[in-house]
């Protein structure tokens, strides 16, 4: 029995190391001791048939962001069952809103720094009447929140564009007033003594926490050290990115932390479906982690096939938002709903 795996990818190294090591896998048995080979293919894009039956089933997606095509192809598929990785509506509803994102693990008892929301500078759809019931900003009190240095980004972010740090009210409103007719977000800077911060990659219900030293223009740094958390700390994120990566209904994703004056780890960056798989700014051994992580979620589906849920279960989480009490039962709560993924009771349960 062969279980098939598409993999929607342009030329990109990891890749190309993912194809080669599923297709290099030994052959796993089925819960009944059925013998399955993965085998893994590049996927095609081209006309698509609304008749078609998709012949994978998995598909590993690190392309459609950059592929319009592509989500209607995958968004089909996940509704016939194929198990997506990302989830599609998951991955472009929130890529293209991480303001929502901030918003939802915050109430989730995720430590995220203070956070506005901003409407467009300018909005050219829009007629001077329709602006009747807006106001201006009331920027004083904003910021008297959110203090100096502070950054603006868009919500819409991918990788560091349009963002700009701020230590002061006149830089913020120009930067603000240059952003063109994006919304935008002003969020609190976490100071920290550290010059890195924690990159996590999370792949299936393995998270790999990584030392990072962010540095534009493509110029980051990964480094090798394992041992920079306390156990406290350490516990801390892994759970934070359990949350964060089950309210979203991701399988593939990076999380960043900065640890704070206090040792408190903030999320600050949490919404990336296609992390980084340069080998170059990964570093060998990560990189290795990453192919093998994905391999491993591959091997195990094979193994556990489940219905995969077309729309994520979102309304769990939802429910625990909505809870009365403090920040730290709904965290608790919020934990306990993710760990049925990540650590499932009984085997029938990997897949979930």
């Amino acid at each position: 029995m062969q279980y098939q795996v598409g993999l929607l990818y342009f030329t990109e190294a990891l890749g190309d190391a993912l194809l080669e090591s599923i297709n290099a896998s030994p052959r796993v048995f089925s819960a009944g001791g059925r013998e399955i080979e993965l085998v893994a293919k590049h996927m095609k894009i081209t006309e698509f048939d609304i008749d078609h039956e998709s012949r994978y089933s998995l598909v590993i997606d690190r392309a459609s962001h950059r592929l319009e095509i592509a989500r209607g192809v995958l968004m089909s598929h996940a509704f016939r069952g194929v198990h997506v990785i990302n989830n599609p509506l998951s991955f472009h509803y929130f890529i293209a809103h991480k303001d929502v994102g901030y918003s939802i693990v915050r109430r989730l008892g995720v430590r995220v720094p203070a956070t506005f929301i901003l409407p467009p500078h300018s909005s050219p759809r829009l007629e001077r009447g329709d602006f009747k019931f807006h106001r201006h900003f009331q920027w004083d009190k904003m910021m008297s929140k959110v203090g100096f240095p502070c950054y603006l980004k868009p919500a819409e972010g991918r990788g560091a564009e349009g963002v700009s740090l701020c230590n002061d009210m006149q830089e913020l409103l120009e930067a603000y007033d240059a952003s063109g007719d994006r919304s935008m977000t002003v969020q609190a800077a976490v100071s920290s003594p550290h010059e890195w911060h924690l990159r996590c990659l999370c792949v299936g219900r393995e998270i790999i926490v990584m030392k990072y030293i962010f540095r534009p223009g493509d110029r980051s740094e990964y480094l090798p050290d394992k041992s920079f958390l306390t156990v406290d700390q350490g516990r801390e994120v892994v759970d934070s990115c359990r949350i964060i990566n089950r309210a979203f209904g991701y399988e593939m994703n990076s999380v960043e932390f900065v640890i704070d004056d206090k040792g408190d780890a903030w999320a600050i960056d949490f919404n990336n479906p296609v992390p980084d798989g340069r080998p170059g700014e990964l570093g060998e051994n990560f990189f290795e982690d990453y192919v093998g992580a994905l391999t491993r979620r591959a091997a195990e589906l094979a193994r556990f096939p489940v219905s995969s849920l077309f729309l994520p279960d979102l309304n769990a989480f939802s429910a625990i938002a909505q809870l009365e009490g403090d920040e730290r039962t709904r965290r608790q709560r919020a934990l306990e709903q993710a760990n049925r993924f990540y650590e499932p009771a009984t085997e029938d349960q990997v897949g979930l």
